[in-house]
């Protein structure tokens, strides 16, 4: 019996992270990232304090279009500035900080579930 997850066609799940960056399904990218369901882009953040709301933009340009907000704060969880917090909440979205790792895990499930979702991702080695 075949238990593997189908997911709908073009939407994005990542197959793994460390060694400094990820892969989604047919592609390796180093460095730190933003996800969408069906597209990803670098993101320039290394360290959890230099999140901001302009670091953001892309997702909170997409809260239309979202349910849901990861952010991998990198090898630890830690929370995001009220001020990060406070433009997602004013954009009428919810966002969520944990560890790369939990966020990986976080966002392939709710991929899985069709849910409209994004994720920043700090690269962890």
């Amino acid at each position: 019996m075949d238990i593997t997850p189908k997911v709908e066609v073009g939407r994005l799940t990542i197959e793994s992270y460390g060694s400094g960056g990820f892969a989604v399904p047919g592609e390796r990218r180093e460095g730190s990232a933003i996800l969408f369901e069906k597209s990803w882009q670098p993101w320039a953040i290394t360290r959890v304090e230099d999140i901001d709301v302009a670091s953001l933009a892309p997702i909170l340009e997409m809260a239309a279009q979202l349910d849901v907000v990861l952010v991998g704060t990198g090898a630890r969880g830690q929370f995001l500035s009220k001020a990060v917090r406070d433009a997602f909440e004013a954009a009428g979205l919810g966002v969520d900080s944990m560890d790369t790792g939990a966020a990986c895990r976080t966002f392939n499930v709710l991929a899985i579930e069709q849910r409209r979702v994004a994720a920043a991702l700090i690269a962890v080695e």
